[in-house]
Parts: structure tokens; sequence; C-alpha cells
């Protein structure tokens, strides 16, 4: 069984990585990109890049320190490869070496989801197989979103807290075990004990026959003797005709039946040592199994000693030259945490939000009867978290505000006003002034319901009905039935997973509080959830089992083709297409052109209409030579479309001082869902006022702001645009399209 599932946790690895350099076309969020890879390839190649509000210089809400260390130094490599000329970058590997770093660093999810199923007593290889499969795995944890990272830091907390609680209070799975082990035991020991029944029973029925025939020979020997005086009596008789009957037959009488009570006794006693022999016997045989279990016993205990010490010995071997005690390991984990915490903090500042609860737990198990301990402990988290606060905010703080240089020499130039207090009140204006705090800034925005207003309200209970079962679905089940596990007879043997539930519950509860709810919010429970999942089915049967394997993956396999390829999945080969296809057509000599200015000025325009905003930093666009502009019109009005296509495609484009963009356009180009394809066309008068070329489409792309409405047998309201059901007509409208307008000459 172990083997089988390690071969399939290889193949689902396999699959992951085939996944992420395939690539994924399917677009999750726009933060995969505005929140990462476009800041940093931005700064590194010095790119036109969207640098959304969240990194404004003002107020930052961002941190830069995480983005620059895990998406920077491939990045960076990638520029130095280029320097020497092995490789030209290409728009596909800015989409795949940063997701390929944060796939690789995400393995650190698969090392703890083995270490802490065994130390909470489940198969380590079913949960890995259980996390690989999940379509949470294969598409949020292999794309550049900041939820990803929150992740990992939240894994390597589990890492350190659960072996606390399953070393402190075991688990089911042990206790199940255990009392396996013991059937076992009994099953190994019955046998023994039923070969030595059947002795005895042999033993007993050997007695009772050589018993019968103890008492057939004294009857013999008893018939033999009293046969000679019968005799001698009938000659006697034969004799004399008259005798005294008294004379001589009583005392004969008397012989044989002292005779028989003599033989009775032996007999008796015979019995009684026979059973004395059996008892012995029976004794010796029932201390000779106590003598080997006691063995086996020790033998076991020996074994786990050798074990240990094996260990120990393999720990003393990698540093031979430290000895740690207790109090050094919490000093480490406490070190540990605090990082973790610190940089999640700063990473997305949701982050304290599920560390709460495990390191809450983490302080219970290592000083819960000892109130100074739990005192120090604390202290030393906080003064472990110190530095790490200090660094983020340096690295910070000279990003968007200030360089170093800068920074230093307005503390030198304090050294020198009015004396130590004007020195000290002049470096304190620096700080002030100058300091970032991103954590801070974000809660401040995230405070006025206003700002939320602005990217979507929600119900509090959108993550309990919506968004869990969304992302976990199956696993989600399994969770409520662990939680009704833990009200039930058999809890005390439920605290390891009772406390799983804990650490789901608590950062579930809090997120429901904030009015704007999103699913990958939710995503950083994978592990616990895994766990939870994998425990749970353990107990069930085997045909249950069957039934629960086969809907999570036909469920995983469904979500992970929607988010992996469907959802908008025609963004980025449209934009990557435009990018390697990128021409500049002369005029038309059939009178249809678009204007074009000197060739050092020619941009090509591609507009975005009713897509997810687009990643510009694929279009290696560089600041001081930009060919290829993007507009991105979101979900605007169809005017405001007319209105740009209008500026774009005017004569007098190189008067046009409102845009330093629209000077110098050549082509003109549309990209949109083919749900809207029609009413575009009818609203840009194609055929009269411009040309409206289908260049290419690009399929798989679904919008759920702009679905296929025929499949539900919709009409719009601008006539019969969505009559008729077909399914045919439904793929049809799962792609992209891009048209190339000109502007027809009168």
């Amino acid at each position: 069984m172990n083997h089988s599932l390690t071969n399939l946790w290889a193949v689902l690895v396999a699959c992951r990585i085939i996944w992420t350099l395939w690539p994924q076309q399917g677009y999750i969020h726009p933060d995969e990109f505005f929140q990462s890879t476009e800041i940093v390839v931005g700064d590194i190649l010095n790119l036109d890049v969207e640098r959304t509000w969240e990194f404004n210089s003002t107020q930052p809400l961002r941190s830069i320190f995480f983005l620059h260390l895990i998406y920077g130094l491939p990045v960076r490599l990638l520029a130095f490869l280029q320097k020497l000329g092995l490789f030209e970058i290409s728009p596909y590997l800015l989409i795949i070496v940063p997701r390929l770093a944060i796939t690789a660093l995400m393995f650190t999810v698969d090392a703890v989801l083995w270490k802490s199923s065994k130390c909470l007593g489940i198969k380590p290889w079913f949960s890995l197989c259980l996390y690989a499969s999940s379509y949470v795995t294969l598409t949020y944890l292999t794309r550049t979103l900041s939820n990803t990272i929150e992740c990992l830091l939240f894994a390597i907390i589990l890492y350190i807290v659960l072996p606390k609680f399953g070393a402190a209070y075991g688990s089911l799975s042990s206790s199940r075990r255990s009392r396996k082990r013991q059937k076992k035991n009994e099953e190994q020991q019955s046998p023994a004990s039923v070969v030595d029944n059947s002795a005895s029973a042999k033993g007993n029925k050997k007695a009772a026959t050589s018993a019968k025939s103890a008492n057939a020979v004294a009857a013999a020997s008893s018939s033999a003797a009293s046969a000679p005086g019968k005799s001698g009596k009938g000659k006697q008789k034969g004799k004399k005709t008259k005798t005294n009957p008294g004379s001589n037959t009583a005392p004969h009488g008397q012989q044989q039946q002292q005779k028989q009570k003599q033989q009775k006794q032996q007999q008796q006693k015979q019995q009684q040592h026979q059973k004395q022999q059996q008892q012995q016997k029976q004794q010796q045989q029932q201390k000779q199994q106590q003598k080997h279990s006691q063995k086996q016993q020790k033998q076991q205990h020996q074994q786990q000693q050798h074990h240990h010490q094996q260990q120990q010995q393999v720990l003393n071997s990698q540093k031979p030259h430290q000895t740690f005690s207790e109090t050094d390991f919490v000093k480490t984990e406490l070190f540990v945490l605090a990082c973790c915490t610190v940089a999640g903090t700063f990473n997305r500042p949701t982050f304290p939000v599920f560390a709460v609860a495990p390191i809450l737990a983490w302080f219970y198990c290592t000083s819960c009867t000892k109130p100074a301990t739990l005192v120090k402990n604390i202290a030393l988290f906080a003064l472990f978290s110190l530095p790490v606060c200090v660094v983020f905010v340096c690295v910070d703080t000279f990003y968007y505000r200030i360089s170093p240089t800068d920074f230093f020499n307005a503390l030198d130039s304090c050294m020198h006003v009015g004396g130590p207090a004007g020195a000290t009140l002049c470096a304190w204006r620096v700080l002030a002034s100058h300091v970032t705090v991103t954590p801070f800034n974000f809660l401040l925005y995230n405070t006025q319901v206003t700002n939320l207003a602005e990217h979507g309200l929600h119900p509090s209970y959108l993550h309990v009905l919506i968004n869990m079962p969304l992302l976990y679905h199956i696993l989600y089940i399994l969770f409520f039935y662990n939680i009704y596990q833990c009200f039930s007879q058999t809890a005390k043997l439920l605290i390891p997973s009772c406390v799983l539930s804990l650490f789901i519950v608590v950062p579930v509860t809090i997120l429901s509080i904030f009015p704007h709810q999103e699913p990958r919010f939710l995503v950083p429970l994978l592990p616990l959830l895994v766990l939870i999942g994998a425990q749970v089915i353990e107990q069930c049967k085997w045909k249950f089992a069957l039934h629960l394997s086969c809907t999570w993956v036909v469920a995983n396999l469904v979500l992970a083709l929607f988010y992996g390829f469907l959802h908008q999945g025609g963004v980025i080969p449209s934009l990557m297409s435009a990018k390697y296809n990128q021409i500049s057509p002369p005029l038309d000599s059939t009178g249809i052109s678009a204007p074009c200015g000197s060739s050092s000025s020619r941009q090509d325009h591609l507009v975005f209409y009713h897509t997810y905003m687009v990643p510009k930093h694929l279009l290696l666009n560089r600041h001081d030579n930009i060919t290829l502009v993007t507009h991105d019109l979101k979900g605007g009005a169809m005017p405001l479309l007319t209105d740009l296509l209008h500026k774009l495609l005017s004569d007098n484009n190189n008067n046009d001082n409102e845009n330093p963009l629209v000077p110098g356009a050549c082509s003109v180009r549309v990209v949109l869902p083919a749900t809207i394809a029609d009413a575009f066309k009818r609203a840009q008068q194609c055929g009269v006022q411009y040309l409206c070329n289908e260049e290419r489409w690009f399929a798989p792309h679904l919008s759920l702001e702009d679905p296929p409405l025929r499949l539900f047998g919709r009409t719009s309201s601008d006539g019969d645009l969505w009559t008729g059901w077909s399914l045919g007509s439904v793929f049809k409208d799962l792609h992209l399209k891009m048209f190339q307008i000109k502007k027809i000459m009168l």
C-alpha cells in the first residue's frame, strides 16, 4: 500500500512540475502579477509596467522585501545570463521562472505534511497524495500570489507546533494502533494456550484411562484371590455334609474389604498425584509465556532505545562540537516562530489571524505548568521579533521613500544641530518623515469601508458557505465530521484533531468579520484540512473511502482545468501573440489605413476590453522605447471604447497632447470576449466607419463577467443576440477575439 502511494505521489509531483512548465494560461486573479512579478521585473529590467496603488511611494501597502527575495533572484539570474549572450529574455521565461521558484519553495509544505503526519499517527504518503492531488496545490500554490507565500510561512509554523501536540497528547491513530498491537499479541499468544489446553486435556484422558486400567487390574486380582477359597469350600462341603456356617467365612470377607479399600486409596492417591503434576505443568507453561512476553517487551524497549541512540548519534555526528539542551531547542523554535510571524505579517498583514492559534498552542505545550517559563518565552518571542521588524522596515523605507545614502546624510546633518537635544529631535523628525511601515498603512486603508467598497463588499457568511466549499469541497465536509467527533464521547482520544479544527475555526471566523472576502484568502488552511481529511478517511470503511477518493479526483480535475486553462485563459496568450507578431503595416492602396507617424515614433496599440488587467511587463517595453502600448478599459461601457478608438484612429494623432502615447499609432487592435463581439461590431459601425478584421481568436477563454448566456437560453437586451440554445454556439463563445481596426478613408 505504501509503495503504491509513493508511486502515486511521485506521479503527482511530476504533473505539478509539468503543469507549471506548460504553462497554465488560466488567469486566477490580477494580484498574481500586479502584487509580485509586475513590480519586480519592472525594477530589475527597467521596463514600462503598471504600478498599482498598493506600491505608491506616499503610502505603500505592500512590503517589497519578500518580492525581491523570492522573485527577484531568478529574474536577476535571467538578466545576468542575457548579458552573457546565452539567450534572450522572452515573455514565456518571465512567466515560467518566477512560478518555478515559488513551486520549488512550496515543496516545503510536502515536508511539513510528512513530519506532521508521522507525529499525529497518520499515514504520511496518504496525506502527501491528498495534498498533491488538490487543485489548490496545482493552481494557487504554483502562482506568484502573496497567499502562496502566506501558506508557506504558515506551514513552517505548523512544522514546529504540531509535533509538540503529537508528543504531548498522542493521537487517535496511535491509540487505534496500540489496540491493534494488543490484539496481535493476543492472537500470537492464543495458539500456544490452545496447544497447552489440548495437552492438558490429553493428559487428563491418559490419567483416566490409566485409572480405569488400574481398577481393572485390582478387580482381576481380587477375583483371583477369592477363587481358591471358594473351591476349597466346595471340596470341604463335598467331604463334610455337616459344618458350622459362621466359623470361617467372616474373617475372609473382612480381608477382601480391606484390600479393596487399600486399592481405592492407592487409586485416589495416584489421581491426586497426576492432578498435581498437571497443575505444575500448567503453572510452568504460564510462567514460560510470561517470561516470553516479558522478553518481547524488553526487546521492543531495547530496540526503541537503540533507535533513539542512533538518532542522537546522527545528530551528534552532524554537530560534533555542539550539545543542544532542551532550552536551546526552545529558543531555536521561538526564533523561527518569531521570524515567520513577522515575515508573514509584512507579506500579508492578515497573517497573524492564522498564526495566533498555533503559537498560543505552542506556548501552552512548552510552559503550561510554569508561569515563569511562559513569561520568559513570551519575552524571548518579542525580543526575536524586533530585529526582524527593523530589517523589513529599513528595506521598505529605502525602497519607497529615500535612498540609504540620503538617509544617513540627513542623520549626519542632524549631528550639527543645536547640541544633543537638537540632534535627537532632528533625527526623530527624519525618521518620522521617511520611515515606512507597510502593515500599518494596510490596516489604515482596510479599516475604511469606502476603500473596501471599491474592491467589492461581501456578506459575512461568504467564506463559510461559498469560499471554503469552493476551495476544499470534500475536505470541508470531512472537517465538519471531525468537529462532530470532537463533541462525541471519544473526544479525549481526538485532542490533536480537535486542535487542528480549532486552528481552522479561528482564522475563518476572524476573516469573516471583514466585508471583503475572496477564496484565495483561505489558501493557507490547505495543510490543516489535508491532515484532518487523511485522519478521517483512515477511519472510514474501504468502500466509502473509495467513493470519497473518486469524488475528490473528479472535483479537483474539473476545478484544475477551470482555473488552470479556462478562466480568463485567452488574456496571456493574446498578449504574447501581440508581442511576437508585432507588425506596423504601411498605408493600404485601397484607401483603408491606420495613420502612422515617423518610423522612430511608431507604436502599435492593443486595447483590452472586458478582461482582467494586462501584465505589461510581458511586452518587454523599455521606458525609452515603447513600441506596443496597451489600453486596459476593464469592464467599462461601450462608449468608452468608441471614444478611445476615435482618438487613436483620428487624422490629427500627431497633434494630440492629452495622451503622449497616441502619436504615431501604426495599428490598433481590440481584444474582447466572443460573447460581446457582435455588440462591439454594431456599436462601432464596422463596415461603415471602421473596418474590423477578425485576426485571431484565443481559446479556451471564459469570463464570468460575460458568460456565454446561450447556455441558459437567455436573450440579451440588444435584440436577438442570445436567442437560440446550441451547445456548439456555447463552445464558440468560449474564446477571446482579436480585431484589427482600420478607419475607412472617405
